[in-house]
């Protein structure tokens, strides 16, 4: 077996340097044309700048005119030497609206972002539209599809029971049975075998799990469902920084299943054999970091503390199943088992403290990032899954452990229950990792929800509406309110939307006004409808014949220019 460790070494090696960082994330931050901006004379190109690289397989730019027309297909061009900007020709255009409507997907974590820039050409034209394209989502409020959440949440939970199973077997076992006087073989050979069972099956796990994403992904980028997939889109799924590192995490999984399948005796076995499948096992963890935010930021600092965030959660979350296996065959060893894993497990949970909190220092920065994002949301619940269970590991430490080694009869049924439980709530923790790494970081998202002006949702008596106001500033907006009216035969009759504004801060009256719609989707007015700054009050009023009116009052803030 030794002879195989310098080759299996060296292709791991390989295996890491087919992916390296990159910067992605791609959110607008630049374009030509502005966006609302009146223009003298046809631009020869429209240019979008990024934050980060794009995936040009994926990037694509298309013109309409102002009544929805196609006028430039694209998808457009992306310069290999400015990996960040996306640029469309076009042809002369005569006077008039126009919106150039992108789509493009992050090079590092496949998160993918879309929207609309807006300009006019002519100065009697019409203003082009402030507002993103109808069914834009709130970037504070996106979520992965289920598809790529579910993907997520297994590659995690299957990785950390893999590697935490062997890294039980070499950090906590070996030690332990090595210390033991009487020590069993039968035993040890029932720990090794468990050990594989469990390794093998999360790595088997895994291997679905990477492939399913990488098709997940694909089919997202493409707009195709998973099943439409061409052979030339199945052949393209590994090419690109994205797909290099699933091929490295698949490699990793099959080196790794490798020496599983003959895994030595964890407690007399090779130390080379045991510490080559350590480090294996830990090249697997880095290719997730590798494809976290921070490799999307290029910053190493932060590579290597997510690196080391999922190194304590599998060492700690990912061992339990070992433990849970080895206390209920053999309550004697307790003694010698409990102890090394809770000082296994105090180390990991420092680890986990230490580095989550410069994640949400990086990632998340204000408390209003915090409450309003789906990543400080999901960061909420994952910081509230794990406070109970470092509750649950201080009661097992602290009061059922003591009481198992002195031999008090129901002991080891507290510490079974607290065991289990303590399982399932890493399972729920990992789903809110898997969350967390499925979309935008918190301020970044927050940042992105801002430069798209005030996004208010409601849903009232069968009715879910979204209000838009761009830019949610003191002097010209544009207000755009889209609603399902989900009421039996409400979609079959017309609707007239009525906006009334009110300023809180002084008496300047009520202005109604009517929104109107071109597409039967998003109704808009555009003016000086807040001429001052503060706090305003804008109601929605949904009126179809035959039928109550819906109503729903807004509190606005509009600010400064």
């Amino acid at each position: 077996m030794k002879r195989f460790i310098p080759p299996l070494l060296i292709v791991v090696l390989i295996s890491l340097g087919i992916a390296s960082p990159v910067k992605a994330h791609a959110s607008l931050v630049r374009s030509v044309p502005q966006s609302g901006e009146v223009l003298t004379e046809s631009p020869p190109e429209i240019v979008l700048e990024f934050t980060e690289e794009i995936d040009p397989g994926v990037a694509k730019v298309e013109l309409f005119d102002a009544g929805g027309q196609l006028i430039a297909a694209g998808p457009g061009v992306v310069d290999p030497n400015a990996p960040r900007v996306l640029q469309l020709e076009v042809d002369p255009l005569p006077d008039g609206a126009y919106s150039a409507v992108w789509r493009v997907r992050s090079a590092v974590d496949g998160h993918i972002t879309n929207g609309a820039v807006g300009f006019s050409i002519g100065e009697a034209s019409a203003p082009a539209s402030l507002l993103p394209p109808p069914g834009t989502p709130d970037p504070a409020a996106a979520v992965p599809s289920n598809a790529e959440t579910i993907a997520r949440w297994l590659a995690y939970l299957s990785a950390a029971v893999a590697v935490g199973s062997l890294s039980f077997g070499f950090l906590i076992w070996r030690p332990a049975y090595q210390n033991q006087t009487d020590k069993s073989e039968e035993f040890e050979e029932a720990v090794r075998r468990r050990m594989g069972q469990l390794a093998l099956g999360s790595l088997i796990l895994l291997g679905i799990a990477t492939f399913s994403f990488a098709l997940i992904q694909t089919a997202e980028a493409l707009e195709v469902p998973v099943w439409g997939l061409s052979g030339t889109a199945l052949s393209q799924m590994f090419l690109g920084y994205i797909g290099r590192l699933l091929m490295a995490r698949l490699i990793l999984v099959i080196l790794l299943g490798v020496l599983v399948a003959r895994l030595p005796s964890p407690g007399t076995g090779s130390k080379i054999v045991w510490w080559s499948i350590l480090l294996i096992g830990s090249a697997l963890l880095l290719t997730f970091s590798l494809q976290g935010h921070s490799a999307a930021r290029g910053s190493v600092i932060g590579v290597v503390m997510i690196w080391l965030h999922l190194a304590g959660m599998t060492v700690w979350l990912g061992g339990l199943p070992m433990l849970f296996f080895v206390l209920r065959q053999a309550n004697a060893m307790a003694p010698t088992i409990f102890p090394r894993f809770s000082q296994a497990a105090l180390i990991s949970v420092g680890m986990i403290a230490a580095t989550g909190l410069y994640n949400g220092l990086i990632f998340v920065r204000t408390g209003e990032a915090l409450t309003a994002t789906t990543y400080g949301r999901a960061l909420i619940a994952k910081t509230g899954i794990f406070a109970f269970l470092l509750m649950l590991g201080a009661i097992n430490l602290l009061y059922l452990s003591p009481r198992l080694r002195a031999g008090v009869q129901g002991a080891w049924y507290g510490l079974s229950r607290t065991i289990r439980t303590e399982m399932a709530l890493g399972i729920a923790l990992l789903l809110a990792v898997g969350v967390l790494s499925g979309v935008a970081p918190a301020f970044e998202a927050l940042q992105a929800h801002q430069q798209q002006g005030i996004i208010e949702t409601a849903s009232v008596d069968g009715v879910d509406m979204m209000l838009r106001v761009m830019p949610g500033e003191s002097g010209d907006n544009e207000i755009g309110v889209e609603f399902t009216d989900t009421r039996p035969g409400a979609a079959n009759v017309p609707p007239e939307v009525l906006l009334r504004l009110t300023a809180t801060s002084m008496d300047m009256g009520t202005q109604q006004v009517e929104a109107t719609s071109v597409d039967g989707v998003r109704y808009t007015v555009r003016g000086s409808y807040f001429p001052m700054v503060g706090p305003w009050e804008l109601e929605i009023i949904i009126r179809r014949p035959g039928f109550n009116d819906v109503r729903k009052t807004f509190a606005l803030n509009i600010s400064s220019p």
